[in-house]
């Protein structure tokens, strides 16, 4: 058995980072983008900390996220009324969905 690295044409050690290196990476970039998010939902929770009811309404699991900051608050967590999905939907038609939740709620 041989103890020499294994070399892959045209890529450079530097190109080739080990396993530890690409690790350590991505476990910056995902704690980056943990540390934005959690900035950006501080923000929404703040402007609607005054809210009598909060719908929120968003793709995939976004809106759990937020709805598990929201919770989080003490002055937020029972104002929240409903979630609803929301994906490809246009401005006209979540200002209607709004309306037909708050004037039926």
């Amino acid at each position: 058995m041989s103890n020499e690295r294994c070399a892959f044409p045209g890529i450079t050690h530097r190109q080739y980072p080990q396993g530890s290196e690409d690790i350590s990476v991505d476990s910056r970039s995902e704690a980056r983008q943990k540390l934005q998010l959690n900035k950006y939902y501080q923000k929404i929770i703040e402007t609607i900390k005054d809210a009598d009811k909060i719908l929120v309404m968003g793709p995939g699991k976004t809106k759990q996220e937020l709805k598990i900051h929201i919770e989080k608050r003490k002055t937020t967590a029972s104002k929240i009324s409903d979630l609803q999905p929301c994906d490809k939907t246009t401005d006209n038609q979540i200002s209607s969905r709004v309306r037909t939740f708050f004037k039926t709620s």
